[in-house]
């Protein structure tokens, strides 16, 4: 069961009167809440100083509640005028924050009854921020109306026998629960709540940082990290993660492989498009296929070619082609002659002009990848076999789509569906998505299958967290 803490303002109802409980008493009294903090007035406190009301309520709770002794906290203020809410606002908050801190995990019981109008007002606020997991009560008036009884800041008010008439009768058995939940808090913390999980769903965290208060601050680090992150934005998305503890490795991995600077943009960029598909942004899903999958090609190529040719495909890119790489013509024919002239064999053959130095595409690459199969000499297992087949009929189906809708998606008025796609390669995205994944796990070693849910991981945690 979640542990549960009890804030309240206290007024001239507290913490007894008219031999009944006040709204304070009374919630402590049905909830029995592990920590209270109480907020005073200066008004209040000097009452308390007086007759030190609160120190003999918990004595009595001791003795007459089973011994029910909670952690219990006076935060007292300078509050000049207790019905300026203006006045009110910095000190109330100061105090719930405080106080909830020190209670991470816990849900705060939020008294809507004792204090002035204002107080309550405030109060109502706190019980409707996402921030923090509260539960707003309102304390029934024992009388049914208002302000008919003695209160406790008159000359003849005695504590003690308060507390004892207020035993007396709270414990009747046929004593009432005046203990209240409003719907209406609940109804609207669960609205709030429906819109954020709504935009979690659609990885729109941006909107959600607009949103500002409606989750704690941790929780807000969080999507700041996912919003950056899924805006590629690295170094961000890093320094959100300061502090956190989140219990799982945000960036999943399998240990001991080597460097991740390329595995890393590849695997992060991919991320990103799996959260367009989610959020059925066909279009740009459609739009960032093309430099992601020229990245996955270059990645498997590079995996052939050092297994079974001793060469890498660093030693076959040019990087002084602006700020884009592009594939040599020149080092290919030096260095891989008879896969050099296979693939100006496979460009005539579609009557495209033989490779020169240009930038990759899809369907180079894909023709370069033909060539170096049709020259690998030693042996395959039944494994290599099949993963080279699927691989390279991934890439074909990618070449399909890109050649389909890419250039419509980027300078036509078009609206890219799921249907659409599906009937241009076989497949929708979510099955495409899925196979792409597999392509990752197989050409990068460090690829942990993790990494594939890990907004949906951090989702969760929010959830679990509000």
């Amino acid at each position: 069961m979640t542990e549960q803490i009890l804030f309240s303002c206290v007024g001239t109802t507290d913490p007894a009167r008219g031999e009944h409980d006040g709204g304070l008493m009374h919630i402590m009294r049905h909830y029995r809440p592990k920590a209270v903090c109480i907020f005073l007035t200066p008004e209040i406190a000097e009452l308390d100083q007086k007759d030190r009301r609160y120190e003999k309520m918990l004595d009595h709770m001791r003795e007459r509640w089973d011994g029910y002794a909670p952690d219990f906290v006076r935060a007292e203020n300078q509050i000049y005028d207790a019905s300026d809410l203006d006045e009110l606002s910095e000190p109330l908050y100061e105090a719930f924050a405080s106080f909830s801190k020190q209670y991470p995990d816990a849900e705060i019981l939020i008294n809507l009854s004792s204090g002035t109008p204002q107080m309550q007002m405030i109060l109502s606020q706190f019980v409707l921020d996402l921030r923090y997991r509260t539960r707003g009560i309102q304390v029934k008036n024992f009388e049914r109306k208002a302000g008919t009884t003695s209160r406790s800041n008159d000359k003849a008010y005695d504590v003690e026998l308060e507390l004892e008439f207020a035993e007396l009768n709270e414990n009747e058995p046929e004593a009432e629960n005046r203990c209240v939940e409003p719907k209406l808090f609940a109804l609207h913390r669960q609205a709030q709540w429906a819109q954020v999980e709504a935009l979690l769903r659609r990885r729109d965290y941006g909107a959600i940082l607009e949103m500002k208060q409606c989750l704690s601050e941790p929780l807000m680090k969080l999507v700041a990290h996912l919003h950056a992150r899924n805006s590629l934005n690295d170094n961000e998305a890093k320094k959100h993660l300061r502090g956190l503890e989140l219990g799982f490795a945000p960036y999943p991995c399998k240990p001991g492989a080597g460097d991740l600077s390329d595995y890393r943009q590849v695997s992060e960029y991919f991320l990103m498009m799996k959260n367009f598909q989610i959020a059925e942004r066909y279009t740009d899903f459609v739009l960032r296929l093309n430099p992601f999958l020229i990245r996955l090609q270059e990645a498997y190529l590079d995996v052939l070619l050092r297994k079974y040719c001793g060469v890498s495909m660093k030693e076959l890119l040019d990087t002084d082609y602006g700020k884009y790489r592009k594939l040599s013509a020149q080092k290919l024919h030096e260095k891989l002659p008879q896969i050099a002239q296979k693939l100006d064999q496979k460009l005539l053959d579609r009557k495209k002009p033989v490779l020169k130095d240009s930038a990759p595409s899809i369907f180079i690459y894909n023709l370069f990848l033909e060539s170096v199969i049709g020259q690998i000499k030693q042996p395959l297992t039944e494994q290599e076999q099949v993963q080279i087949k699927q691989l390279v009929s991934l890439f074909q189906t990618c070449e399909r789509l890109n050649a389909q809708f890419r250039n419509s998606a980027a300078h036509d008025l078009v609206h890219l569906t799921d249907e659409k796609i599906e009937q241009c390669i076989g497949m929708n995205t979510q099955s495409l998505v899925r196979e792409i994944e597999r392509a990752l796990i197989a050409i990068y070693p460090q690829c942990d299958p993790a990494l594939f849910h890990i907004y949906e991981k951090c989702n969760q945690y929010i959830s679990v967290h509000h």
